[in-house]
């Protein structure tokens, strides 16, 4: 069997690192979802859960002092190809929010949610 010399390790280790870094790997791309404000009202959290499950809803993609204005628009990025339900929720409000169900990002796919239609 023949030995690999330290700086081929060293040079397939550096490869490796970037390809997982860069999500080369097969079955590790990652995918967006375009949100507009379409309301009169300020989202204050962003939140996915996998479509039609009981799972707890994701993190607040919006920061913690980040406000989604009407007539702006945020990228909710970093998601694996599937099914999601998503959640607006309005600043200082006892109204229920927004909810989209069952978007599904992936390959060739450009979703889009306006919030309120």
């Amino acid at each position: 069997m023949k030995r690999i010399s330290p700086k081929s390790a060293y040079f397939l280790a550096v490869i490796a690192i970037f390809a997982v870094l860069t999500g080369a790997c097969a079955g590790s791309a990652r995918y967006s979802i375009r949100v507009m404000n379409g309301t009169s009202d300020t989202i204050c959290e962003l939140r996915t859960r996998g479509a039609h499950s009981y799972s707890r809803l994701s993190r607040n993609y919006l920061g913690k002092n980040q406000r989604l204005q009407p007539g702006e628009e945020f990228v909710i990025s970093g998601l694996k190809e599937g099914w999601y339900d998503i959640e607006a929720e309005i600043c200082n409000s006892t109204e229920p929010g927004y909810i989209r169900l069952s978007v599904e990002v992936g390959p060739n796919l450009h979703p889009t949610w306006i919030i309120g239609q």
